[in-house]
Parts: structure tokens; C-alpha cells; sequence
């Protein structure tokens, strides 16, 4: 078996970078920022912490003439930071265990779509749960099983109970009260 040699590439001519710090004038927004010296700048893809005006930031330097900010390295008003890549439309963020805690609140909003799902338990344990629905609320389940001490259901319309059999129990009372009352 022959084999051809073939010669190996010329060195790539490497590209002079340089590092510096700088504080950001401006967000332009879509990773776009001004910093303080004049020059435009991108936030990199490994900066997760959005940039916020205010902020000094370690960026880097290409010989094209290009900036890219690569870590906040400190912020004067901490009391609030976001987590963003920029330019990215989808962020998948995967770990055995992912546990995200809000020590006052913790809200998560869309615009469109939202779904939850678990292929084991899933769990909602609250002082108090609120469910605003402005369309339709849909229950399916096998079984379910309610423990409250009162029980208020009211429908402006028609409010139906439909069983195969169906128990009705009271400890001392049960009323019924309608213009109009069939059984049977």
C-alpha cells in the first residue's frame, strides 16, 4: 500500500489580541454596547451576564478592529443583573437536578406559551394558590381527592355533576333549594 505525503499547511498568521477593561457607556441592545473610550463593542456568547451601562467590563481586542466583552468585571448599582446569550433565540439550560429559588418571589412570564411537565410527581405547595383562567380549565385525571374545610363552587351558568354513581353524605344537614326540584 502507498501512501502520499502531503505537505503540511503553512502557519495561519495569528491575529494580535489585546485585553482591557473599560466601562460601558451605553447598551445599544442585541449584545451591541459603547464603551467609555468611543469604540462599539459585542458582547461574547460566554458573557451571560447582560451589560448594563455603568458596569466595567474585560474585553477583548482583535487586530480586525473588533471588540468583544468578554466578563462584567464589577457593577456600581447591584440591585439588579440579567442572565442573557446574546444573539441566541433558544437557551436550554440541562443538569440532573436544577433547582431555581427566589428568596422573596420568583416569577416566570411569557408571552405565549408555557408548559410544565413531569413524567413522575409534580408538586405545587403553597400558603395560598390562585388560578386565573380567562379561557377554558381542563382537569383530567383518574382519580382525585379533595380535603378543604368549605367548599364554595359557584357557575352563572349550568353547574352539573354527572357520575356512573354518585354519593351524597352529610353529618347533619342537606338542603336543596330551587324554583324547581325533579328527582328521579
Amino acid at each position: 500500500m502507498m501512501t502520499t505525503k502531503r505537505p503540511l499547511p503553512e502557519p495561519v498568521m495569528q491575529q494580535q489580541v489585546s485585553y482591557s477593561e473599560a466601562v460601558v457607556a451605553l447598551s445599544l441592545g442585541g449584545g451591541r454596547l459603547l464603551l467609555d473610550d468611543g469604540c462599539a463593542a459585542r458582547t461574547a456568547l460566554s458573557c451571560l451576564l447582560v451589560p448594563q451601562s455603568g458596569d466595567r467590563v474585560l474585553y477583548l481586542a482583535a487586530s480586525g478592529g473588533e471588540r468583544w466583552v468578554l466578563h462584567v468585571l464589577s457593577r456600581m448599582d447591584a440591585s439588579e443583573a440579567s442572565i442573557e446569550v446574546a444573539g441566541i433565540p433558544r437557551l436550554t439550560i440541562a443538569s440532573p437536578e436544577l433547582t431555581l429559588c427566589g428568596e422573596r418571589r420568583l416569577a416566570l412570564i411569557t408571552a405565549d406559551e408555557a408548559d410544565l411537565t413531569a413524567a413522575g410527581r409534580l408538586t405545587l405547595s403553597a400558603r395560598d394558590l390562585t388560578f386565573n383562567v380567562l379561557g377554558s380549565l381542563l382537569q383530567s385525571a383518574r382519580h382525585v381527592v379533595g380535603r378543604c374545610e368549605t367548599w364554595l363552587m359557584t357557575a352563572s351558568g349550568l353547574g352539573r355533576l354527572h357520575a356512573r354513581q354518585t354519593l351524597v353524605t352529610a353529618d347533619e344537614d342537606i338542603r336543596a333549594d330551587a324554583e324547581r326540584i325533579s328527582l328521579g
